[in-house]
């Protein structure tokens, strides 16, 4: 395949298609059952949620009884509820907590399960303190357009996918050829592709909780291009591509010589979406 087809590096590197968990710090938090600590979870560097110890162990309890416990970490112990952990001990449960989310996310059978899905969106919604109501998120596609769609604000990504590709009438059997992405929006215009939206999360949270130079887009997500010929057989999926492949190329994600741009102006110009994707 010509270069016009290579995967765009702002979207298919492998660190921003796997999450990196971590939790470097915890809070203290106070409420009517008293004193507690809180650790904090992030992923990919953004904040996510905030959990109790005890909420961690009965998720591990539920990972071992459906799917034991190879290649996971050792999950820390549970210490006496009269001991009070001393700082250092404190630090240890912590790096501990973290390399436990580290290894349980990097088991496929695991970090696809319903379980660790349903842990992760409530920790979300929790610590969001967001209450289930139906708001108005915008779904922009890669050259700027967006679209405004209705859903409830606690609504997982797989089933904002779902009702955007239904909107803009998408053939259902193509709907998971595509994702949804966190992109930044820089002061100069310039574009950042931040990562893929997981299912354990709620877009409209996520979005929620950062700056307004953050949107949600729709991208391709698949490299296999036997998958092309396919896609294209749809009018919507064959614009989405066409919509993406001219913005990468004008962005420069990717790399297209001075005489493969002037063919793309060309093309464009005609429409002609199939060569577009193809002939470059």
């Amino acid at each position: 395949r010509p270069s016009f087809l290579r995967s765009s590096p702002h979207c298919n590197d492998e660190k921003k298609r796997k999450m990196h968990f971590s939790i470097p710090d915890t809070s203290e938090v106070e409420d009517e059952s008293g004193r507690f600590t809180t650790y904090n979870i992030y992923t990919n560097g953004a904040f996510h949620c905030s959990v109790r110890y005890s909420q961690l162990l009965q998720f591990s309890e539920d990972i071992k009884k459906e799917f034991g416990t190879e290649g996971l970490t050792p999950f820390p112990r549970k210490k006496l509820k009269f001991l009070k952990l001393t700082p250092m001990e404190m630090s240890e449960r912590r790096e501990m907590l973290e390399k436990y989310i580290q290894s349980v996310s990097q088991v496929p059978q695991v970090a696809r399960s319903a379980l660790f899905t349903s842990f992760f969106l409530s920790a979300q919604q929790e610590a969001a303190q967001q209450e289930a109501e139906a708001v108005e998120i915008d779904i922009y596609l890669a050259h700027g357009n967006k679209q405004s769609l209705y859903v409830m604000s606690t609504d997982q990504t797989e089933d904002v996918l779902e009702a955007f590709c239904r909107k803009i009438k998408l053939q259902d059997d193509f709907v998971y050829y595509f994702a949804l992405f966190l992109m930044r929006v820089h002061e100069d215009g310039s574009e950042e592709m931040i990562r893929k939206v997981q299912d354990f999360e709620s877009p409209y949270i996520s979005l929620k909780e950062l700056s307004e130079d953050y949107r949600i887009v729709l991208r391709k997500w698949y490299w296999d291009p036997a998958y092309d010929d396919d896609l294209w057989t749809d009018s919507v999926a064959l614009n989405l591509m066409f919509v993406q492949a001219v913005h990468d190329v004008e962005a420069g994600w990717i790399r297209a010589t001075k005489q493969e741009q002037r063919q793309l102006s060309g093309l464009k110009a005609k429409k002609s979406k199939k060569e577009v994707l193809a002939d470059f």
